[in-house]
C-alpha cells in the first residue's frame, strides 16, 4: 500500500471513530432568559396602584403579586373559604399587626386584621394575615422608574422597655402603629394600558 493510501485509509478510519461522538453533540440552544414580570405568562398578576404608607406618604405605581386572587379562609369551614380575584378589589387597608419575637426581644409585626372593599363597594372584614401583601414588587412612576420591594410586615426591637422604632414603652402599641415605612393601604387603580411597555424600561 502506498504513503497516499495509508493516509486515506488513516482518515477514513478517525472519521469513523468520531462519528458516534459527533452524533451525541446537539445543536447549541440559545439561551432563554426567564421574564422576571412575567408568571405564568398570565398579565393578570400586574396590577395599578396607589400605595399608602405608615407616614402617610403615598406612591403610584405598579405591584407584581404572585397570584390573581385571594382565598379567604372562613371560621366557620362549614360554610367553606371564600375566593375573591384581585382584579374585583377596590382597596385593602391593615387595621392591625400581631407580633411574634423572633429572637432576644427582635419582633416582627404581621397583619392579622384588615379590611377589603370590593368594586361593588362591599367590604370583607378579614382577621387573618393575607400572605401575598407581606412582601411585594413596586415599581414607581415618574421619570426615574425604580423597582424595590414593599412590606407590610415590619421589625422592631424591644430594649429597656421600650421600642427602638417607635420609641413607645406600650408593649402594645406597635400593634395599631407599624413603622413609616410599612404599608397600611392599597387602592387598586384602573389597570394602566401602557404597563406592557412601562416593564421593558426595566429590561
Amino acid at each position: 500500500m502506498d504513503i497516499m493510501s495509508r493516509i486515506i485509509t488513516s482518515f477514513s478510519l478517525i472519521v469513523l471513530s468520531v462519528l458516534p461522538a459527533l452524533s451525541e453533540i446537539k445543536k447549541p440552544v440559545e439561551p432563554v432568559v426567564k421574564d422576571v414580570f412575567i408568571i405564568n405568562g398570565s398579565e393578570d398578576h400586574k396590577f395599578r396602584v396607589e400605595v399608602v404608607f405608615g407616614n402617610g406618604e403615598i406612591k403610584r405605581g405598579n405591584i407584581l403579586l404572585p397570584d390573581k386572587k385571594i382565598i379567604f379562609q372562613r371560621v366557620n369551614r362549614k360554610d367553606g373559604n371564600r375566593t375573591e380575584r384581585i382584579s374585583a378589589i377596590k382597596s385593602v387597608k391593615f387595621l392591625k399587626w400581631m407580633k411574634k419575637n423572633i429572637k432576644d426581644n427582635i419582633f416582627l409585626f404581621s397583619p392579622v386584621s384588615s379590611i377589603i372593599i370590593l368594586k361593588n363597594n362591599s367590604k370583607i372584614y378579614y382577621n387573618k394575615n393575607i400572605k401575598i401583601f407581606n412582601r411585594i414588587d413596586f415599581y414607581t412612576d415618574g421619570n426615574k422608574k425604580r423597582k424595590y420591594k414593599i412590606y407590610s410586615i415590619f421589625y422592631d426591637y424591644w430594649y429597656n422597655n421600650r421600642w427602638e422604632i417607635s420609641k413607645s414603652r406600650n408593649i402594645n402599641y406597635p400593634e395599631t402603629n407599624p413603622n413609616d415605612r410599612s404599608v397600611v393601604e392599597i387602592k387598586f387603580l384602573q389597570r394602566n394600558t401602557l404597563f406592557k411597555n412601562f416593564l421593558q424600561t426595566f429590561e
